[in-house]
C-alpha cells in the first residue's frame, strides 16, 4: 500500500471504507488497499482539551500495546499508523490503524455456529489449548488483558488463534480477576476437562473454585443496558403503553427458536395493540388470578414467527 492510495482512502473513507461498528466512543472501520484488508478505529474527541489531557489519547495507548504483542510474539494484529486530529464525517479525534486478519472468526461465534446445528466444533480440543496457550504466553510476558472473552480471539482458516483489542491489554502481568473473566465467557462451550486443564496451567496447585466470582460482572453490564437504547434493549410506545423491549441474542440458544429472532420496534407496535385489547376483553387464556395481578397466555407473531407468551 503506497501512502498517496493511504492517504485518497483516509481524505474519503465514508464512502472508501465500511463502518462496521459504532459505539459512539469508538467506531470501527475496515477498507481495503492493494488487496489487502485493513481495520481503522477512529476515536472521537469528546468535552474540553483538559479532559483530553486526563485521559489521554485512546489511538496511541492502542497503538502502543499492539507494539507491545507485536515484540512479545502474541499472535495479534499488526500496527500499521496512528494518526493524530484525524477527521471523520466532520468529526474531529484520532484513529489507529491495524492490518486486518482475514478470513477469521471470533470463537463465541464460531463455537455458537456448530451448537446451533447441535454438533461440536471438530476443532474444539485444538483450540482451547491454543487459547491457554496465547494467555499463559500473554502472563508470561508480563502482560495482562482487562477484555479476555471468546469474542476477543480470532480463528483463522489454518487453526491459529490470534488476539483482538489491544487496548485492554495491561501491564503487570495476568490478574486472577482476567483469567475468572475468560473463564465465564468460555463456560458456555468448554467441558470440564478444558476448565481443569486451563486451571491447572494457571493456578497450579490451587483447588479449583466452586463458584466463578467474575460472573456477577458481565451479568449486571447486561442487566443496566435495561432501559437504554442499545443492541439487546430498545424502548418502544404503542397504544398509550412505554416500555422497553429485548431485542435479541447475539448468539441464540439451539432449544429455543425465539432466541434466534431479531426483534424490532414494529413488531411490538403491532402486536401490543392486540394483545392488549384481547387482555382487557378477557379473551386471552387465564394462567392465574388474585389479587395481586393476573396472569394470561398469549400469543404475539415476531417478523413471521408464532410465539407463546405469558
Amino acid at each position: 500500500m503506497s501512502v498517496a492510495e493511504l492517504e485518497a482512502i483516509l481524505k474519503d473513507l465514508p464512502n472508501r471504507g465500511e463502518l462496521v461498528k459504532d459505539r459512539g466512543y469508538r467506531q470501527v472501520w475496515r477498507f481495503s488497499a492493494a488487496g489487502k484488508g485493513y481495520y481503522l478505529k477512529f476515536f472521537p474527541r469528546p468535552g474540553s482539551r483538559l479532559k483530553r489531557s486526563v485521559r489521554g489519547n485512546p489511538a496511541m495507548r492502542e497503538f502502543l500495546r499492539m507494539q507491545w504483542l507485536q515484540k512479545a510474539k502474541i499472535p495479534s494484529p499488526r500496527a500499521v499508523a496512528v494518526l493524530n486530529g484525524y477527521t471523520v464525517g466532520g468529526v474531529k479525534g484520532d484513529a489507529v490503524i491495524s492490518e486486518a486478519i482475514e478470513p477469521a472468526v471470533p470463537l463465541d461465534a464460531y463455537f455458537n455456529g456448530f451448537e446451533l446445528r447441535g454438533e461440536r466444533a471438530p476443532d474444539h480440543l485444538q483450540l482451547s489449548a491454543k487459547v491457554r496457550e496465547l494467555v499463559f504466553s500473554l502472563g508470561k510476558a508480563g502482560f495482562g488483558h482487562n477484555d479476555l472473552h471468546l469474542g476477543n480471539f480470532l480463528r483463522a482458516p489454518d487453526g491459529n488463534v490470534y488476539l483482538l483489542d489491544a487496548y485492554a491489554v495491561t501491564p503487570g502481568g495476568l490478574k486472577m480477576a482476567q483469567i475468572l473473566q475468560l473463564g465465564h465467557s468460555a463456560a458456555r462451550y468448554a467441558t470440564r476437562g478444558d476448565v481443569r486443564r486451563a486451571w491447572a496451567m494457571f493456578a497450579p496447585g490451587a483447588p479449583l473454585p466452586r463458584v466463578n466470582k467474575a460472573s456477577w460482572r458481565p451479568w449486571r453490564k447486561f442487566v443496566e443496558r435495561i432501559g437504554g437504547d442499545g443492541r439487546y434493549f430498545k424502548p418502544v410506545e404503542s397504544a398509550g403503553w412505554r416500555g422497553v423491549f429485548f431485542a435479541g441474542w447475539k448468539y441464540p440458544y439451539r432449544w429455543s427458536p425465539a432466541s434466534q429472532l431479531k426483534i424490532t420496534a414494529e413488531d411490538w407496535a403491532r402486536e401490543w395493540p392486540r394483545i392488549s385489547a384481547e387482555m382487557d376483553a378477557e379473551k386471552l387464556a387465564p394462567l392465574k388470578r388474585g389479587n395481586s395481578g393476573d396472569v394470561w397466555a398469549g400469543e404475539v407473531t415476531i417478523g413471521t414467527r408464532a410465539v407463546q407468551v405469558v
